[in-house]
């Protein structure tokens, strides 16, 4: 058998190659049996995904094109993807499917699906028409975009067609594997025909971090550290395999609190914990149905001990000293009050700003930052004002400060002790609950 052809060059599908794939991705726990999914975050707008698989490969003849098999390895929304690597059991790089032959191989997925529900259901001397399978190619090639749309009009109602009503049906096999076709693509990898072999294949991409989850309020009491700060990742391969792990590490100056991890397979759904070790969180999901996906949800927060502390400490002590010269201000009004006052931001400077660091921490500590900076900058404004200002509007002034270094303080034990997360499936007093316990 000759190679993957380019979709533009084939004259039709290779229904062959299809029906070998549609088993794989049928029963992927009969040839996967471990799926392991890694997470990091490159900056803090996107992260990297490193999955290995351990595989044998499937002893099926029609899987292979001359010396190599097809095998898939994930299925992925329709975009351009960054930075992909997919590499061997001994870091040996292996060949990606281009574009075009990709199309090829869904354009031969779709027509063996479309065959099989034309043939279970009408009898078996029934065939695609050319129509059909000239808009499946069509669907193959679309962008995620433009997919749905060109579906729909593939099974549109208002075509008279006993072809199309039969692939539109609710109990339709085509129906349900087009639709994730129109929007996604198989990220499909050539191995050596080496069937029953224990294999093992890595790959990994850059993807956009999505929308951080949950009300505006609870979003902002993240960036001030009063609330974990919720991330979710979406796993829809966890019943790709016999069992699937999920790992995710934190950038460094950001903790993982706590971590849920939610399956659905159309018929259930399950909410369990995810295993917090050090700063590492950890989910093991065994034997799911290939329909299952899932959702990790993640609750980071700064740590304790370094940043936090240090501008908790300081702006205790700005509150402090404010409140002690407020009770004998004229008495320490002149130069050495202010040198004393104006010395505390310079402290404060040295916590907030941090050369190198992670931009995700760098982005979810900003509004502790900011607390931090607004106590040092009303120690900065008092000793202004104890040469500046004199009299009546010196007290005023000097409580407003205070007052503020105070505000800011609070804020700050706030962010320290934390409030609990808006745990999934939970009321707020069960969360709260649950957020004393850890």
């Amino acid at each position: 058998m000759a190679r993957v052809p380019d979709i533009e060059v084939a004259s039709e599908p290779d229904v062959d190659l299809g029906v070998a794939l549609f088993l794989m991705l049928a029963q992927p726990s009969d040839w996967v049996h471990r799926r392991v999914e890694h997470v990091s975050f490159v900056d803090a707008s996107n992260l990297r995904r490193r999955t290995s698989l351990d595989l044998s490969i499937p002893d099926n003849d029609l899987l292979f094109y001359g010396h190599v098999g097809i095998i898939p390895l994930a299925l992925l929304t329709k975009r351009v993807l960054v930075e992909v690597d997919v590499t061997d059991e001994s870091g040996a790089s292996l060949p990606v499917l281009t574009r075009s032959q990709n199309a090829f191989v869904a354009w031969s997925l779709l027509a063996a699906v479309a065959s099989y529900d034309l043939v279970a259901t009408l009898g078996e001397d029934v065939s695609l028409s050319p129509a059909i399978i000239n808009e499946l190619r069509g669907l193959a090639l679309a962008s995620e975009r433009t997919g749905s749309t060109l579906l729909e009009s593939i099974l549109s109602s208002s075509r008279s067609d006993v072809q199309r009503e039969v692939l539109g049906s609710e109990d339709s096999l085509f129906a349900g594997i087009a639709g994730e076709l129109a929007v996604n693509f198989l990220l499909l990898t050539e191995l050596e025909p080496e069937p029953k072999q224990r294999r093992i294949v890595k790959f990994s991409y850059i993807q956009p971090l999505q929308s951080r989850p949950g009300r505006s309020w609870d979003r902002l009491m993240g960036r001030i550290g009063w609330r974990p700060i919720q991330f979710d990742f979406e796993i829809p391969a966890v019943g790709e395999a016999r069992s699937y792990h999920f790992e995710f590490v934190p950038p460094e100056g950001l903790d993982t609190f706590a971590g849920e991890v939610l399956v659905t397979d159309g018929a259930r759904e399950t909410i369990d914990d995810a295993q917090i070790v050090g700063n590492r969180a950890h989910v093991y999901i065994p034997n799911e149905s290939p329909e299952a996906t899932g959702i990790v949800s993640l609750w980071l927060k700064p740590p304790r001990v370094g940043l936090l502390r240090a501008l908790l400490m300081t702006s205790l002590v700005i509150t402090t000293v404010l409140w002690l010269f407020f009770l004998k201000l004229f008495e320490i009004k002149g130069d050495a009050g202010s040198a004393i006052l104006l010395g505390i931001p310079g402290v404060v400077a040295t916590f907030i700003v941090r050369p190198g660091e992670h931009r995700l921490a760098s982005d979810l500590l900003l509004g502790i930052r900011a607390l931090g900076g607004a106590a040092g900058l009303s120690a900065y404004l008092a000793a202004v004002a104890l040469v500046t200002v004199s009299g009546t509007a010196l007290t005023v002034c000097w409580f407003i400060l205070a007052a503020m270094a105070t505000l800011c303080f609070a804020s700050l034990v706030v962010s320290y002790w934390g409030l609990p997360p808006r745990y999934l499936g939970e009321d707020p007093e069960e969360g709260a609950e649950r957020g004393q316990e850890n």
